[in-house]
């Protein structure tokens, strides 16, 4: 077969062989990145969470209770993936603090830790987000949220003065800029990232992704690339 001057053709066995080495390095560096989270999200307990421990998927969402596109998040997606992934037993879904956005953010932080304390961290959370944007995150208004949900306010207020959860906050906050999350809301699907405030279709693409992956675990990932829409911040 004709070959222009100068071209070089590489051999078929050594394409194959190439091949499979990038297959091999994809996957290492997929298996490197999950040890990475894992080590890093080791210490931190195992956060308020919903769904079955048994399930396929692990979604971490790291979220600022100040974070508008968070709060977009929880009003409008976690509904749907909660009816979808999470009631169905498909989906672990774990809230993690990532507290950037300045001292209101890690009291608000703190206060939902100390709902946590009650068993009330969903409660809290939802009312949180329900009226972002309308109620200043004071702490007169942490305790008004807690007065509301009916907590014991006498704890709550001793677990606000005593900063008993700042070093939890901070420590979950540090983790999520180590594992490279640089936008509110982050999120790891099994490990894979996604940043900022995406439709609940592309959860549903990755999500369906990691199922296949999970029943199948001698697949290699395509693509473990950070997924962020240009609104991520």
């Amino acid at each position: 077969m004709y070959s222009s001057p100068g071209a070089f053709r590489v051999p078929r066995t050594v394409t194959a062989v190439l091949g499979v080495a990038v297959l091999l390095a994809s996957a290492t560096c997929t298996m490197a990145q999950e040890t990475v989270h894992q080590t890093l999200l080791a210490g931190l307990g195992p956060g308020p969470s919903k769904g079955a421990a048994t399930a396929p998927v692990l979604i971490e969402e790291f979220s600022d209770f100040r974070c508008a596109y968070c709060g977009t998040f929880a009003r409008e997606v976690l509904p749907r993936l909660h009816a979808a992934y999470i009631a169905t037993g498909k989906v672990r879904f774990i809230f993690r603090h990532f507290a950037v956005l300045g001292p209101a953010s890690e009291a608000a932080a703190e206060a939902a830790a100390c709902a946590a304390a009650q068993g009330q961290f969903w409660p809290y959370h939802d009312q949180l987000y329900a009226t972002q944007g309308r109620l200043a995150l004071s702490r007169e208004s942490l305790q008004q949220l807690a007065q509301e949900l009916s907590l014991d306010l006498a704890a709550f207020t001793t677990c606000l003065d005593t900063e008993h959860f700042r070093p939890q906050v901070r420590a979950e906050t540090r983790a999520a800029l180590a594992l490279g999350l640089r936008g509110t809301p982050g999120f790891l699907v099994n490990g894979r990232q996604l940043v900022g405030a995406l439709p609940f279709a592309v959860f549903q693409s990755v999500i369906d992704e990691a199922l296949t992956a999970a029943a199948d675990p001698q697949k290699v990932p395509e693509d473990n690339a950070t997924l962020a829409p240009a609104s991520a911040r």
